[in-house]
């Protein structure tokens, strides 16, 4: 149910599980960016159509997310504005998308075993900076990356995280490291930074660690938000993403049944207040209405924009379909809710690399 891709690149683990492991150099691909109709509230959905020439840009703001259908993972690129079945505008190579408050967008090309960043307006061309991982690297193995809004890179490697300045490139050393507790079972891996830099880490089921901007070596959290109040207690309650906002409060996609009268619902996302500590509850709890939204059953991402719209990916737009969603909440939605918007992807990643960015 639950998967964990820490990745010793030393031998290519990732290959059963990401195809095209080492396959040669990152690029960004302008793939161009028609679109099909499809309506706001239905589960069902017109294919995007490929286009027959190449994007000259990309429109901006954009959202990236992580595309596993075919072959090797890529972050594609649709315009934040898109509110119907779209063909991407574009893609990079790799996993686990972030973006900074420049625009600039972070991932993990684990085909060149490095992390890259690239300018907002890159359609091809070398990253900005490149950070080596895997053998002979300050890092062996990478289970999840994002950058700061300041653009310093945060790694986890299954132990801990290694923190690199917003100016580290080639060989450069982290400036820090936090240890952070050992994943628990069935759970996904998964952390985020807000715009303090207050860390957030969730890889035990249940409970989210938060550390201090700067903490380092065996700091302990500041803050542990953990206990039945909270509805991410429970076996299975992992949580495969978490995002905040510009006040600092929390998002969580949780992946655990709510009930909704007598329907269940999978994957509710809470907003937790940016001081949240111990056993609390969320101050707003959204889903999508089982009835509008039957198929949403694998949570691969969560975003929030700086005015607060929220941006869940995951679920398939029918039972038979391999097209995946990106759907769009209005600011404080709460209970069941249908999306103010809904955008029909190529695919997506239910993995935790899937993150979803926006800028």
């Amino acid at each position: 149910m639950f998967r964990k891709l820490t990745r010793d690149l030393s031998l290519c683990a990732a290959a059963a599980i990401l195809a095209g492991c080492g396959a040669g150099p990152s690029s960004v691909i302008a793939t161009g960016g028609s679109s099909a109709s499809t309506s706001t509230g239905s589960t069902s959905s017109t294919p995007p159509i490929k286009p027959s020439a190449p994007a000259t840009s990309i429109t901006q703001p954009s959202i990236y997310y992580a595309d596993d259908t075919t072959g090797p993972i890529n972050v594609d690129i649709v315009a934040k504005s898109a509110t119907s079945a779209v063909y991407p505008l574009g893609s990079i190579s790799g996993i686990s998308p972030s973006v900074d408050a420049a625009g600039n967008i972070y991932v993990y090309d684990y085909s060149a075993y490095a992390i890259k960043e690239y300018s907002p307006a890159a359609i091809t061309g070398a990253p900005l900076r490149s950070l080596p991982v895997g053998p002979g690297s300050n890092i062996a193995g990478v289970v999840d990356v994002m950058a700061s809004q300041t653009g310093e890179i945060y790694i986890y490697d299954g132990s801990g995280i290694a923190v690199f300045s917003a100016t580290a490139n080639g060989s450069d050393k982290p400036v820090r490291y936090l240890s952070v507790p050992a994943p628990g079972v069935n759970s996904y891996e998964t952390f985020t930074v807000d715009r303090a830099g207050l860390l957030y880490v969730s890889n035990t089921p249940g409970t989210i660690y938060v550390y201090g901007a700067s903490a380092s070596g065996t700091a302990a959290p500041i803050r542990t938000i953990h206990g039945p109040s909270t509805n991410l207690s429970g076996l299975y309650a992992a949580v495969p993403s978490l995002a905040t906002d510009a006040s600092g409060n929390l998002y969580a996609l949780c992946s655990c049944s709510q009930t909704n009268g007598s329907a269940g619902v999978n994957f509710p996302i809470y907003e937790f207040s940016s001081t949240a500590s111990g056993d609390v509850a969320p101050i707003i709890a959204s889903f999508m209405d089982p009835a509008m939204y039957p198929y949403f059953g694998d949570g691969n991402g969560i975003a929030v924009g700086t005015d607060g719209t929220i941006y869940a990916g995951g679920g398939t737009v029918s039972n038979t379909s391999s097209q995946c969603t990106i759907f769009v909440f209005a600011p404080n939605a709460s209970g069941a809710t249908s999306a103010n918007s809904r955008i029909g992807v190529y695919g997506c990643s239910d993995s935790p690399e899937s993150r979803i960015a926006i800028n």
